[in-house]
């Protein structure tokens, strides 16, 4: 099955529960909106400081807040600062050494552009418009950026 794993859904959330918030905004607030366990969001929030997504205030009033428009997150940066490189297949991404099987494979370089294309497709959906806008089911454009119309 391909899926986002549950700790990349919840940095999703977690994110935009920041994004809602117009200051710092403490981890024990963030348990209490999110409703997601506490050592889960200590470990979401560390990992997303880590990736240069969200920044640490220290000091009485500290807390967390985006290190950039939410605009300019993309759900892509999310994933990847949770799950690491985004890749549907063991070859989908570089590794040090070729695929036992690459010399014989004959569909490697199509997963390799599929993967492509769901890496745009996250890369494409900022963290504002997740949170903010409903998509039609008629799908998501991969040619253009869905990025908020401000």
């Amino acid at each position: 099955m391909l899926r986002i794993s549950r700790l990349a859904d919840y940095a999703i959330i977690v994110m935009a529960a920041i994004d809602k918030q117009s200051e710092i905004i403490s981890r024990e607030k963030l348990c209490e909106i999110t409703r997601i366990p506490p050592a889960t969001v200590k470990k979401l929030l560390r990992m997303l400081a880590n990736d240069g997504l969200v920044v640490a205030e220290r000091g009485l009033k500290g807390g967390y807040r985006l290190s950039q428009s939410s605009n300019d997150i993309s759900v892509a940066d999310i994933v990847e600062a949770v799950d690491g490189k985004i890749a549907i297949t063991e070859c989908s991404h570089a590794r040090d050494e070729p695929c036992e099987y690459s010399a014989i494979c004959e569909v490697q370089s199509n997963w390799s552009v599929v993967n492509q294309h769901v890496y745009q497709l996250l890369d494409s959906i900022s963290l504002e418009v997740m949170h903010t806008q409903q998509f039609s089911n008629q799908g998501l454009p991969l040619e253009n950026r869905i990025m908020s119309q401000k």
